[in-house]
């Protein structure tokens, strides 16, 4: 009839093309950042560019969770095991716009707090968390906290496996179209899953940390116009 079998090329009918799904990808390691000697470019980049909470950045400093790397002094966000082994890393330039998660980085143990209490914090990138604890930091070490580093769930999944208390969940993903998505699909998901104490939180501007900036330049207008010293 002149047709190729399946499974055949046209030129040599006897060599079966191999099923695409058998081919393995090779594993990537997983390693680091190298460390810099001091932090002092991150305090600066989250600080003042960024508002974060000095105390609050120190704490995860101290905890090993940020640093900075070297050679390009990016501000490096760790996500560690339950052995405090570290399995996840995101970098964020201190300028411009780069960002990535490292090669081999284990999206279930982004960057997270792990509190006591009954409630979770999801957020699609370090530093929003880090500026909604700024804003609202009344207890906060008690709370929950995972930063995404993207839009899926693997995150949020393993910490609610992990974490057995916590019942309460609250998405704070970015005022755009994917984050609004994302917060309504991972809703459904945790229904199916029996969660029923789900809260979306929408920030004012496209992230919490354009809040907390808005929030502030705002505060020093009001201040300079009344002559007030913050």
């Amino acid at each position: 009839t002149g047709e190729s079998p399946v499974g055949t090329t046209n030129n040599n009918p006897s060599v079966i093309d191999p099923p695409k799904n058998h081919v393995k990808k090779p594993q990537i390691e997983f390693s680091i950042p190298k460390h810099n000697d001091d932090c002092r470019q991150v305090f600066g980049y989250l600080i003042k560019n960024r508002g974060l909470s000095p105390e609050i950045v120190a704490h995860f400093v101290k905890t090993g969770t940020i640093y900075e790397d070297l050679p390009n002094h990016n501000c490096v966000f760790i996500g560690k095991d339950e052995k405090g082994i570290p399995r996840h890393c995101h970098r964020r330039g201190t300028s411009g716009n780069f960002k990535n998660n490292i090669s081999g980085s284990d999206a279930r143990y982004s960057f997270h707090h792990a509190g006591t209490d009954d409630t979770i914090y999801v957020f699609e990138a370090p530093i929003d968390m880090l500026a909604f604890i700024t804003m609202h930091p009344k207890d906060w070490q008690k709370h929950s906290y995972v930063a995404l580093c993207s839009v899926a769930d693997k995150a949020l999944f393993h910490q609610l496996e992990v974490n057995k208390n916590i019942r309460k969940i609250h998405l704070c993903l970015d005022n755009d179209i994917a984050g609004q998505e994302a917060n309504r699909r991972i809703a459904q998901e945790l229904i199916n899953a029996g969660y029923s104490e789900i809260k979306i939180l929408i920030p004012t501007n496209k992230d919490w940390d354009e809040d907390l900036v808005a929030n502030k330049k705002s505060l020093s207008a009001y201040c300079n116009s009344h002559n007030l010293v913050i």
